[in-house]
């Protein structure tokens, strides 16, 4: 194979990279490769270039201030493997303590009266990556199921336990976009499977924000609101379906036609429902208009993947 030497500049001389090698190998702009020169020779791999350990500090005014929370997300979601937050009331402590259960990997390996540090102890998180989302997008239709059947069965009780599923969802979902951020130069499609891992936290809030209204309220679900919750479980697990086996004529024809249903529905469903209920169909509409969204993110993730895979998870690469 040749190459043609171009020059960039006054001094500058390129080659460009064979679009087949750079297309298998992930290579888009930004990309890091490693060069080595052996006598008239000049080789170019993609062995990952190794770095130090990336660290990060930061102050928290106060014990309760929901900074410490962004803070703390903010970091591991843009790859941080080092910590260290300081603080001057001890009672910041806790609340740090509650934060970091939520980080997959990491722990709080020093701490004083006013600072600890928190620290990546697990090994990279990047091949379990189609798990972690895998397993993310299955608590998500499991919380829906799980709602539907105590709202049915009037369990009432078991919301609060169903609520704290989203504790570990939130979880998976952290390590997804962390594993994304990381990889952002050579994975395929990254600000696509972003976007889709960011619409299944916010589907799995408004169950969470189900549980938490209604654990206490006891409001029996009429036929109306029932066939409602139904229609948006069905949306969701046809969507899980077609992130695993995609099938192109029907998500297109399933797709439009809940996104309309959605966009157009939901104020005469308001009108007539109970108002005990006007928040619950807020809550289930917005989750179906996510699914919408989430069903067009894995329209574009399907469109792209290479030819041979049958779905998202065949084809992601990192």
């Amino acid at each position: 194979m040749k190459r043609k030497v171009n020059r960039v500049g006054t001094g500058t001389l390129t080659i460009s990279l064979p679009s087949k090698w750079t297309e298998q190998n992930h290579i888009t702009l930004g990309s890091e490769l490693e060069v080595k020169e052996e006598g008239g020779q000049i080789t170019f791999s993609i062995n990952e270039i190794k770095k130090g350990s990336k660290r990060i500090s930061f102050h928290v005014d106060h014990p309760v201030h929901r900074g410490a929370r962004k803070y703390l997300y903010y970091a591991y979601k843009e790859g941080f493997d080092e910590i260290e937050v300081t603080f001057d009331n001890p009672e910041t402590l806790n609340r740090i303590n509650r934060e970091v259960k939520s980080l997959l990997g990491f722990e709080i390996i020093r701490q004083t009266e006013k600072s600890c540090l928190i620290k990546n102890v697990a090994s990279p998180l990047d091949s379990t990556f189609p798990d972690l989302i895998n397993k993310a997008f299955q608590m998500t239709v499991s919380m829906s199921e799980d709602i539907l059947e105590a709202f049915k069965s009037k369990d009432y009780s078991s919301l609060a336990e169903i609520s704290e599923q989203e504790m570990v969802q939130n979880k998976l979902i952290i390590a997804c976009l962390r594993i994304i951020n990381a990889n952002r130069f050579k994975i395929r499609n990254g600000g696509s499977l972003y976007t889709f891992v960011s619409i299944l936290e916010g589907i799995a809030d408004r169950m969470k924000y189900i549980c938490q209204h209604y654990k206490d309220q006891q409001v029996p679900l009429d036929k109306e609101m029932e066939e409602y919750f139904e229609y948006y479980l069905a949306t969701i697990k046809e969507a899980y379906e077609e992130f695993n086996v995609f099938d192109e004529e029907k998500a297109l024809s399933n797709g439009v036609r809940k996104s309309h249903f959605y966009k157009d529905s939901c104020q005469n469903i308001l009108i007539k429902c109970k108002t005990e209920h006007r928040l619950l169909v807020n809550f289930l509409n917005a989750a179906g208009l996510y699914v919408c969204d989430l069903r067009d993110e894995i329209y574009l993730l399907n469109k792209s993947r290479p030819e041979g895979t049958k779905g998202v998870f065949d084809s992601i690469q990192i």
